[in-house]
């Protein structure tokens, strides 16, 4: 069912961003040889996201310090640029976000409180995407209705029988929908955001995360519908 495969959304990327992407890699952290690459990912995979955090905040050796921020390079790079992409649907723009954000996660790494780092890691994350598309003014939603009487209610994941659909044709109308409804869309249903967290984000009163939420919703099950008329 559509709302059953909504966590999914924005796990395809195109083949070449996988690779393209690395390059922003050396112009954040200085270029090591082949080989040390593959004995860093030796000497630090064991440990946690929040050992490895610790070490580099600690360490003193220029070195030791670049086999670190590397480690947690390779850790998070990609799950950064997908969920960037996700979004924005412009592996360009996706490449240039992943790549302010991994320098603002570095410069930041002192304020890391120790819980768990992929959560603080995707949050720098997404608020920099919000940060980008309001300072480009491209996170518009439609007005809503001031009569909070009629908003919707949340549907039931397991429960929502619009159409069933193959993920590939899901993926193809969510990239129709416009970079509003494919964030809001993502927070709520892919990363499992509350509406009250969806609101502090946004700056967005709840009534209206739901509202939108719905539009949302009633627009990607209108894509896919309008493709299966054709």
């Amino acid at each position: 069912m559509i709302f059953n495969c909504l966590h999914f959304l924005g796990q395809s990327v195109p083949e070449s961003a996988f690779l393209s992407h690395h390059f922003y890699k050396f112009s954040i952290l200085a270029s090591q040889s082949e080989d040390k690459r593959v004995k860093t990912a030796f000497n630090y995979q064991n440990l946690s996201d929040k050992e490895v955090v610790q070490h580099l905040l600690v360490a003193t050796n220029a070195n030791d310090k670049r086999k670190l921020q590397e480690e947690l390079y390779d850790r998070y790079a990609h799950k950064i640029f997908k969920k960037c992409y996700g979004i924005l649907h412009n592996q360009s723009q996706a490449e240039d976000l992943t790549h302010d954000i991994l320098i603002k996660i570095f410069v930041n790494l002192h304020q890391y409180k120790g819980h768990s780092f992929n959560s603080w890691v995707m949050a720098i994350a997404q608020n920099h995407t919000i940060d980008y598309l309001k300072k480009e003014n491209r996170l518009k939603f439609e007005p809503i209705s001031r009569d909070y009487n009629t908003v919707p209610s949340e549907p039931e994941l397991n429960n929502e029988a619009l159409l069933e659909t193959q993920l590939q044709e899901m993926e193809n109308a969510f990239s129709l929908l416009s970079e509003s409804h494919r964030l809001i869309l993502m927070m709520r249903y892919k990363d499992r955001q509350s509406i009250k967290e969806i609101s502090k984000a946004l700056k967005v009163g709840e009534s209206a995360i739901k509202m939108r939420l719905k539009r949302g919703r009633t627009h990607l099950a209108n894509l896919i519908n309008k493709k299966h008329e054709t």
